[in-house]
């Protein structure tokens, strides 16, 4: 088989587990596990029957339908503010992958620090939060206290802003202020 040649979203040639793929856009798009079957044959414009055995049979449809459902899925997609590579989602789709509708797991910069950063970012918080009356560690849940310190530890990698900075200061302020808000989680 010359592979140059060869369409690589082409339905003729998949890796098994489609459906769990399609099941797993369908969720990112919050999509009911109930009303799949149906959802598949109206995007895909097969009858409900087709895509019923499509799902028996974990095998994309033909390369008509696959190309109307692919559409669908990154219409919807678009719909819900999530911007996605059409070809992305084919290929997802027929080899798997990342899946193109998940975001993205934020590194944990955190961790990744040495001991004395992560020593400053925690201070840079703390500091932060005095300076409005607020305890980082009493006043904030665990999750919200572990995305401030990835935050910090982020904008210290990516930026490389300084903890004793005054730009670091105004940063974990600002932080600190949305945080006590719940505006950011």
């Amino acid at each position: 088989m010359d592979i140059q040649n060869q369409d690589i979203t082409s339905t003729k040639a998949f890796s098994k587990g489609f459906v769990v793929r399609l099941d797993a856009l369908f969720e990112a798009l919050g999509v009911r596990q109930y009303g799949r079957i149906t959802r598949t044959a109206e995007w895909s414009r097969l009858s409900v029957a087709g895509a019923r055995k499509l799902f028996q049979d974990d095998r994309p449809p033909n390369e008509k339908a696959f190309e109307s459902l692919s559409l669908s899925i990154q219409t919807e997609a678009t719909k819900q503010g999530k911007d996605v590579d059409l070809e992305k989602i084919k290929q997802f789709l027929l080899y798997g992958g990342i899946n193109p509708l998940k975001p993205r797991q934020n590194k944990n910069y955190f961790q990744k620090l040495d001991p004395l950063a992560q020593a400053s970012v925690h201070m840079a918080l703390a500091d932060a939060g005095k300076s409005q009356q607020i305890n980082i560690i009493t006043d904030f849940t665990k999750t919200q206290l572990e995305y401030l310190l990835n935050k910090i530890a982020e904008v210290h990698t990516e930026k490389a802003i300084d903890f004793a900075t005054k730009e670091m200061r105004e940063i974990a302020t600002s932080l600190v202020t949305l945080a006590k808000r719940n505006i950011l989680l």
